[in-house]
């Protein structure tokens, strides 16, 4: 089953099985010309900078600043989210934020992760 496949919607969110095994619920949404992952975020989680949720949820976006719009984007129930995933989202944006230089590295290791996982 891909992630877009979805069961019976609950309060707009439906049951989905991803490559995420702890990810149960999520929300389809389609993004729109003024979002970012980082509006989103806010929104959806009430903290911008769990951006990386939205990210590694969704194996299409390569780079998070260049999501496209129209795009269908899965986003996790905020009260799903355990501390691990959202300690490993502050993490990554945090590197973001504060080492512009390594954006670049951290791109190409989720491509290449991506792709291992699609080999796999």
């Amino acid at each position: 089953m891909t992630a877009f496949q979805t069961g019976a919607a609950r309060d707009g969110f439906s049951d989905v099985e991803t490559d995420f095994s702890q990810v149960r619920f999520v929300k389809k949404h389609t993004k729109l010309k003024h979002e970012t992952l980082m509006s989103l975020a806010q929104s959806y989680f009430g903290a911008a900078n769990l951006w990386p949720m939205i990210w590694m949820d969704n194996e299409f976006i390569d780079n998070p600043t260049s999501v496209p719009d129209g795009a269908p984007l899965l986003i996790r129930r905020g009260d799903r989210i355990n501390a691990s995933d959202r300690s490993e989202a502050i993490r990554i944006a945090n590197v973001w934020l504060l080492n512009p230089g390594q954006r670049g590295v951290m791109v190409a290791q989720r491509r290449r992760d991506i792709m291992a996982r699609r080999a796999a």
